[in-house]
């Protein structure tokens, strides 16, 4: 299996153009779009052109509806280096999307069972997610899923984190986050369009791996070759495929 739709830019301003321009498309088919964002270096120029062409009146978000993918457990909820603060400075609050149209886990809720049974109530109110937008990591984790011989949790749920999810670079500031919400690769897999993110020369061996590597959960974003629409867009130098 392969993924079937690859978009190759020369460079990160270009990938991010090209794949901001795919989700606007995808809006102005559906204004009542359900939109599910990571956070993360990756997509950040593709959320900043997102809002240039938002304030230049090239589509609306008045029935948008924005859902986090994951998030760091026991971080203060507006902590700055939580997913959530990421997202309203640079997306909720640029395009004016309401709090009840942004879907996301609590950092800090005590009851991890129930929290994570309430992100799934909302997404199955909505119908579930119309547009995934996420990149991945150095070892193939998909929001907060890590590498694992299993694959028994399929839907939001709380994860133990790999050593090399800790390096995060939005930890940066941050000592002892161990655990993380996340969306579960059956949310990502049941989303009707997933727009996969990859730059920079440290992504050219896990690219590689993805691409032409064994589907597997030990390096989860093998995964998305098995969905049935899923688009990469990544650049030059992200991009080396033997």
């Amino acid at each position: 299996m392969h993924i079937r739709h690859i978009h190759v830019e020369q460079n990160y301003e270009c990938m991010s153009q090209d794949a901001a321009n795919f989700v606007i498309d995808a809006i102005a088919k559906k204004p009542d779009l359900v939109l599910c964002l990571s956070a993360g270096d990756t997509p950040t120029r593709t959320y900043e052109i997102l809002v240039e062409r938002y304030r230049a009146g090239h589509f609306r978000t008045d029935a948008l509806t924005v859902v986090k993918l994951d998030e760091w457990l026991n971080l203060p909820s507006m902590h700055p280096d939580t997913c959530q603060a990421y997202l309203i400075e640079r997306v909720i609050e640029p395009l004016n999307i309401g709090r009840t149209r942004f879907v996301s886990f609590n950092s800090d809720a005590h009851d991890h069972v129930q929290e994570c049974c309430e992100v799934e109530a909302k997404l199955g109110y909505l119908g579930g997610i119309d547009l995934t937008v996420t990149g991945f990591g150095i070892n193939g984790n998909l929001g907060k899923n890590q590498p694992s011989k299993e694959t028994g949790i399929i839907g939001a749920h709380v994860e133990k984190l790999c050593d090399s999810t800790r390096k995060h670079p939005m930890l940066h500031s941050v000592d002892g986050v161990t655990l993380g919400w996340t969306l579960g690769i059956a949310n990502i897999m049941q989303s009707k369009g997933v727009v996969l993110l990859a730059s920079g020369e440290h992504k050219r061996n896990p690219l590689r791996r993805l691409l032409t590597g064994t589907i597997t959960p030990e390096f989860p974003a093998s995964l998305l070759r098995k969905h049935p629409d899923c688009h990469l867009f990544c650049d030059w130098a992200a991009f080396s495929v033997p």
